[in-house]
């Protein structure tokens, strides 16, 4: 019996349309290797992300539904591993992570 994985895909303070192409990206990415089970954890200060990501599994990437959607405060930790890749401008006006866990 396999061990069901679970990836991490980080979109730091990627905002629109970045962080949604990123999200495909790494949706496509995972559907390549994912078996029944494994898990995708998407992390993003982009408010879109929790929108329009339904959509965009619906049409495709059908074999993959969303387990949970989890909103946080954004950590002052996360905030100073952006500092160095990051205009300030690209998350001064987030205040929220948001963690969406897609299962395949």
């Amino acid at each position: 019996m396999n061990t069901p994985s679970f990836k991490t895909l980080d979109l730091k303070a990627h905002r629109c349309p970045t962080a949604f192409i990123s999200a495909r990206k790494g949706i496509d990415s995972f559907l390549e290797t994912a078996k029944t089970g494994d898990r995708l954890a998407i992390q993003t200060i982009e408010p879109s992300i929790e929108r329009d990501l339904p959509m965009y599994l619906n049409s495709d990437a059908q074999d993959l539904k969303i387990e949970q959607v989890l909103n946080g405060d954004i950590s002052q930790k996360a905030i100073d591993s952006w500092e160095e890749s990051f205009d300030k401008e690209d998350w001064e006006d987030c205040s929220q992570h948001c963690f969406v866990l897609i299962k395949s």
